[in-house]
């Protein structure tokens, strides 16, 4: 039998949450907390973190990514800008608008594709915030804007529970568990996606991760991935990051990856 939980009855909640935080945009422009410290951003790897954007404040978080996939004929995937735009709204919610952007595939028999990324809106909730541990609430909503092969065709409901606890002065865990329904034909998948991490900070400009990210679908049709990540974020300005990437597939059907990326906090 399918498992079908996030349903109409499940996109209920997660439409008013990113409704909430559109409604509260404006008068987090008026309410303008500067933020300080280190940007705190969602990229590089799989997972999403903790912190939600102060309210006033903004994200832009891009990077580029080339990846290559060897089970069957061998493909490769060159995919920009990875835009995330993030808002303040207030001192526990955030605004998202994320774009993939352009996805360049080529195949090993010469054939080559281009398509466009699907937009997604969505935003954070922070549930509990201590000195030594986080807990926060994410909704997002894909919007099938894009072109085939990177469309899904459909409204994608995603929703995820976010946690972090530092375990030193300078290392944490963090883990994400989230659970996102999609179209794969005609088909109706619910996959559970996991991520497990350490970060871990070497001084005020720069930091490292590594993380394994797993996803789990309810049908055959949709192959499960396993990716073990990790890279290292530069801060020349407590505003500013620079981050590199790089990901190997435990499974043939799991790609492995490179990126960059650059990150602004306004």
């Amino acid at each position: 039998m399918k498992n079908c939980c996030l349903n109409r009855r499940t996109l209920t909640p997660l439409i008013s949450l990113i409704l909430g935080c559109s409604l509260q945009l404006i008068p987090a422009v008026f309410l303008h907390a500067a933020e300080t410290g280190t940007i705190a951003t969602d990229r590089p790897g799989f997972s999403f973190g903790t912190h939600t954007v102060a309210p006033g404040n903004f994200y832009v978080e891009s990077g580029v990514q080339y990846s290559v996939n060897r089970s069957g004929p061998d493909s490769e995937n060159y995919n920009l800008p990875q835009l995330q735009w993030r808002a303040g709204v207030t001192d526990r919610l955030e605004l998202q608008l994320l774009w993939a952007g352009w996805n360049r595939d080529l195949m090993e028999r010469g054939a080559r594709n281009t398509s466009v990324s699907d937009l997604t809106l969505g935003g954070k909730a922070r549930l509990h915030q201590s000195e030594h541990m986080n807990i926060t609430l994410l909704g997002q909503l894909s919007i099938p804007a894009g072109t085939a092969p990177s469309t899904s065709d459909s409204t994608d409901p995603l929703l995820g529970l976010l946690f972090d606890r530092s375990l030193t002065g300078n290392l944490q865990f963090f883990a994400n568990a989230i659970a996102a329904r999609f179209e794969e034909g005609t088909e109706d998948v619910l996959e559970h996606r996991v991520t497990l991490g350490l970060g871990y900070s070497h001084n005020a400009r720069w930091a490292s991760f590594i993380e394994y990210y797993g996803a789990f679908p309810d049908v055959d049709s949709v192959e499960e991935t396993s990716v073990v990540d990790g890279g290292f974020t530069y801060y020349p300005k407590p505003h500013i990051q620079i981050d590199f990437s790089v990901g190997f597939g435990l499974r043939d059907s799991s790609s492995d990856f490179v990126g960059i990326g650059f990150s602004y906090r306004y």
